[in-house]
C-alpha cells in the first residue's frame, strides 16, 4: 500500500541523530542565555499491580501472574525569562512571552510470569522506558511567534501523532495563523519510545530499524469570535525493508509515503441563536478515501439545557506499511443525539442515543452487514464531599443485545481521607462466543491518602464475576507526589 517516491529521500538514520543533538543544543542554549532565576514543578507517580491472566497452554488452562511496576517521572519548568528581559516584546505586543519545558518519563517493569525466561509472549512483556514527553516551548514571541521543540504530540488531525521534532507557528494579524512542523514520527525506532506508539501490523524487525521522516502544514483563522479554521496536510515516509520492494537491485531498498492526508475542520458560532457546527473531514491521499467525516451540532436551550446531534463516518487507516491494508476493514457510520440537563449546580442528567451501521465499501454503502442501536442515560451529582454517578446503557443489534449500568461514588472523610467504590452489572446475550452469554458484575473499592502535602496514596482492588471466570481479582496501589516550591 506504501506508495514510493523521491521527495524524501536521504539519510534518515543520521538526520534523525543531527535533529535530536539540534534539539538538546537549542534547549541548553535556551537556558543559558534566557535563565536568571525559573520555576519547576516536579512529580512523580508509582504505580503497583497484581493480577493473573488465563490462558490455554500445552497442559489445558493455565495462570500467569502479573506482577507488574510503573513509575512516572515529570518535570515542569516554566518562569524561564526574566521580566525584564525585552529582547522578544514588541512594541504592539500585550502579550506575556513565555518559555517552558515540559517532560514525563515512565518505567515499565513486570516481576510476574512473564518476565521468566520459559514464556515468549514479547507482545506481553513491557520491561522499558519510555520518554513520553520532552518538550520546549515558546509563546508569543515578539507577539506573533510560537514554537515547539522536541518530543510532542499533535492530535488536531481526527487522530494522535506523536513526533520528535520542531513545530512553528506564526500569527498574521488578529486571526490568521501559519503552522509548519518537521521531524521523524516516534516508532519503536527512536530510543525510549513507548511500544503505544509502534505502527498496527508492521513486522518488529522493520520497526526496530526504520524512521520515518514527516511534514507538516497548516493554514488556518483562531479565536475569531464567530468562526474558527484549520486546513492540514501530513505527509510521512520510510524506507522499505531490503528485497520487499520492487527495485532492479533485490538488495535496494526504496523510500516511499506511508502516511498522506488532508484534513479540514472549523467551527461556526451564532451568537443570537447559539448554533455552533463543529466539523473535521480527514481525506487519505495515500488510499484515495475519505477516512473520517465528524459532524457535530450543538444547540442551548436556555442556560440549562443543550442538545447535539452528531454524524460520523469512520474508516480504520493504517500505516503504508501494515498488512492490514490487504485485508477487509469495518468502516462504519453513526448517528447520534445528546440532550443535557443542568437542573441545578450540583446535579446533572444526560442522555445519549445512537444508530450505527457498517458497510463493505464505496460503491455499495448502504448495504450493511450489521445495524445496532445504543442508548444511555445517567445521572450525576458534584459536590465539595461527595460525588456519585449513576449510568445505564443498551446495546443491541440483528444478532446479539447488552445492557448493564455502572454506579461509582467517591466521599470524602476530611482533609486526609476519602473512598470511593464502584459497581457494575452487565448481560449479554447472542454474542460470538456462547459462554460469555448471561449475567456479569464487578465491584470496586478503593480509598485515597493524602499522607503530607503533595504525597497521595491510592489503594484500590476490584474483582468480576461471569461465567468464563469464577473471579478475577486485582490489586492496585499508586504512590502519588508533586513539589512545586
Amino acid at each position: 500500500m506504501k506508495t514510493q517516491s523521491n521527495s524524501f529521500v536521504f539519510n534518515a538514520y543520521h538526520r534523525g541523530r543531527i535533529v535530536v543533538a539540534a534539539f538538546v543544543i537549542l534547549a541548553i542554549g535556551s537556558f543559558t542565555s534566557l535563565g536568571l532565576t525559573y520555576d519547576f514543578e516536579f512529580s512523580s507517580r508509582t504505580e503497583g499491580y497484581g493480577y493473573q491472566i488465563r490462558r490455554y497452554g500445552s497442559t489445558g488452562i493455565e495462570f500467569l501472574n502479573r506482577r507488574r511496576l510503573t513509575q512516572y517521572l515529570g518535570l515542569r519548568i516554566f518562569n524561564l525569562l526574566d521580566p525584564e528581559n525585552t529582547h522578544f516584546y514588541s512594541k504592539n505586543n500585550h502579550l506575556p512571552v513565555y518559555f517552558t519545558l515540559n517532560s514525563l518519563m515512565r518505567i515499565d517493569m513486570d516481576f510476574g510470569g512473564f518476565s521468566h525466561p520459559d514464556y515468549t509472549l514479547r507482545e506481553l512483556q513491557k520491561n522499558s522506558l519510555d520518554l513520553i514527553q520532552a518538550t520546549l516551548e515558546g509563546h508569543n514571541l515578539w507577539g506573533y511567534f510560537h514554537f515547539w521543540l522536541g518530543r510532542q504530540y499533535d492530535a488536531a488531525l481526527l487522530d494522535l501523532f506523536a513526533f520528535d521534532g520542531a513545530k512553528a507557528r506564526v500569527h498574521f494579524g488578529h486571526y490568521i495563523f501559519f503552522e509548519g512542523a518537521t521531524g521523524v514520527q516516534t516508532t519503536h525506532a527512536h530510543p525510549f519510545s513507548s511500544a503505544v506508539f509502534e505502527p498496527w501490523g508492521v513486522s518488529d524487525d522493520y520497526t526496530n530499524q526504520a524512521w520515518s521522516p514527516f511534514m507538516q502544514v497548516a493554514l488556518g483563522l483562531h479565536e475569531n469570535p464567530w468562526i474558527q479554521l484549520l486546513l492540514a496536510y501530513r505527509g510521512v515516509a520510510s524506507q522499505s525493508p531490503r528485497g520487499i520492494t520492487p527495485a532492479a537491485d533485490p538488495l535496494a531498498s526504496l523510500w516511499g509515503i506511508d502516511q498522506e492526508v488532508i484534513f479540514w475542520g472549523g467551527e461556526l458560532t451564532f451568537p443570537k441563536i447559539r448554533t455552533s457546527p463543529i466539523w473535521g473531514i480527514r481525506y487519505n491521499l495515500l488510499t484515495a478515501q475519505l477516512d473520517d467525516i465528524q459532524v457535530i451540532i450543538e444547540q442551548p436551550l436556555g442556560y440549562a439545557q443543550r442538545v447535539e446531534l452528531e454524524y460520523l463516518r469512520s474508516r480504520p487507516h493504517y500505516d503504508g506499511d501494515s498488512i492490514f491494508n490487504l485485508f477487509s476493514v469495518e468502516p462504519f457510520s453513526e448517528v447520534a443525539t445528546r440532550y443535557a440537563l443542568h437542573w441545578s449546580e450540583n446535579y446533572h442528567f444526560h442522555l445519549r442515543a445512537g444508530y450505527r451501521w457498517f458497510w463493505h465499501d464505496e460503491e455499495n454503502i448502504d448495504a450493511s452487514s450489521t445495524k445496532s442501536i445504543s442508548l444511555v442515560a445517567g445521572t450525576e451529582r458534584r459536590g465539595p464531599r461527595l460525588n456519585t454517578l449513576l449510568e445505564i446503557y443498551y446495546l443491541g443489534g440483528l444478532d446479539n443485545q447488552s445492557m448493564g449500568g455502572d454506579c461509582d461514588g467517591r466521599l470524602r472523610l476530611g482533609d486526609i481521607f476519602s473512598i470511593q467504590g464502584r459497581a457494575s452489572l452487565f448481560w449479554s446475550k447472542g454474542g460470538t462466543a456462547a459462554i460469555t452469554d448471561g449475567i456479569a458484575s464487578g465491584i470496586q473499592a478503593g480509598t485515597t491518602i493524602d499522607i503530607i502535602d503533595g504525597v497521595m496514596l491510592h489503594l484500590l482492588f476490584e474483582d468480576n464475576f461471569s461465567a468464563l471466570y469464577r473471579s478475577a481479582f486485582r490489586l492496585l496501589a499508586v504512590l502519588d507526589l508533586a513539589i512545586a516550591p
